[in-house]
């Protein structure tokens, strides 16, 4: 692999001598390595051609929004650390490359961060949101016609439902009758979908740029435990700024992991919930429209509502599209999704509380 590894960075640079290569753990759908060189690190990726078919696209949309940020950071000084990154060129002028073997890669800048950060800290949550939110609100001026949707309709809820409904239908894994308890929650929430429905033909919210996929994992913090580069960019597309919002409280306010066994140890944190909010709107209360504003706590049930459609939909399919480890694995992950849920509709007044207060 190493031979391999190093044709492909002489590819990018020719004439650096290369002093290390380490494979990372982490990351589900892309292959990365720490390159160490005598003079700096490098990030080298393998792009999983089954979530982004077409490279070059994708690679396009990540050197507008790279070298965007990058731009906009050397001319700013921000009131907090915020970094950005850039893609490297081959010797064809390419910021990708493509191997003999078919598969795809990129070079990009490595930036020095702490590994040693506890992911649901108050002051991490904090600092997440409001690196989030400044993220957007630096990519606020870019063209939306020039990002490609490298994943058509990623976040659209309503197609999630759709796809759901026709997995009841067709019942392929002969998987339904023995579930019919979670199906029939699905159901019961169904408001979450006609009421997104509605806001999708609201045209006084925007389209914006967003990260669409906001992990606290996809955050780097420095030894200060400050949030200071926004990573794993490619689904990075058009879309509402409130998925954000949501998707990072589905992942970050939940106390146990996304497949516990024992469900009496998923809860919803709202004091999490709490410190994300606050740094969210630190960074967007300048240009955040009021109807986004008030459909930030909806985002977070609608987003976790839509997982665990996911989920259940591919239980339903036979497990085509998530890795499993055992027959029920996605079925556990829906209930995980289906307590958290729950729990954010209990709380959902005080959440609704929360961000107008703020």
């Amino acid at each position: 692999m190493d031979g391999k590894i190093g044709h492909i960075l002489k590819q990018f640079l020719p004439e650096t001598e290369i002093v290390s290569i380490q494979k990372l753990k982490g990351g589900i759908i892309n292959q990365t390595f720490l390159i160490d060189t005598q003079k700096q690190k490098y990030i080298l990726q393998q792009i999983n051609r089954s979530v982004f078919p077409d490279v070059p696209v994708l690679m396009a949309n990540l050197e507008l929004i790279t070298e965007h940020l990058y731009k906009k950071a050397a001319k700013q000084k921000p009131l907090f650390p915020f970094y950005t990154f850039r893609y490297y060129k081959t010797s064809s002028g390419l910021n990708y490359y493509k191997h003999t073997d078919k598969t795809y890669w990129r070079l990009s800048d490595y930036i020095a961060h702490s590994d040693n950060i506890d992911k649901q800290n108050p002051q991490t949550v904090q600092e997440a949101g409001k690196l989030y939110a400044y993220f957007i609100k630096q990519l606020s001026d870019i063209d939306l016609k020039k990002i490609y949707p490298v994943i058509p309709d990623f976040h659209d809820s309503e197609k999630y439902y759709q796809k759901f409904l026709s997995a009841v239908q067709n019942n392929a894994g002969k998987r339904l009758f023995a579930t019919q308890s979670i199906y029939a929650q699905f159901v019961e929430y169904k408001f979450i979908i006609d009421d997104f429905i509605k806001l999708k033909n609201n045209k006084n919210i925007p389209q914006r740029l967003v990260h669409n996929d906001t992990k606290v994992d996809n955050i780097l913090f420095n030894e200060k435990g400050q949030a200071v580069c926004v990573i794993d960019l490619d689904t990075c597309m058009p879309g509402y700024l409130m998925t954000d919002f949501g998707d990072a409280i589905r992942s970050l306010s939940n106390t146990a992991d996304e497949d516990e066994p024992d469900l009496k140890k998923v809860s919803f944190d709202l004091s999490l919930y709490q410190y994300f909010a606050k740094g969210f709107l630190s960074s967007v209360h300048s240009f955040i429209l009021p109807e986004e504003k008030q459909r930030l706590a909806f985002f977070a049930l609608l987003l976790t509502y839509e997982q665990a459609l996911r989920f259940y939909t591919d239980y339903l399919n036979g497990d085509i599209y998530y890795h499993t480890d055992y027959a029920t694995h996605n079925l556990q992950r829906t209930k995980v999704q289906l307590k958290l849920l729950n729990e954010m509709y209990a709380h959902f007044s005080k959440m609704e509380k929360i961000v107008a207060e703020l």
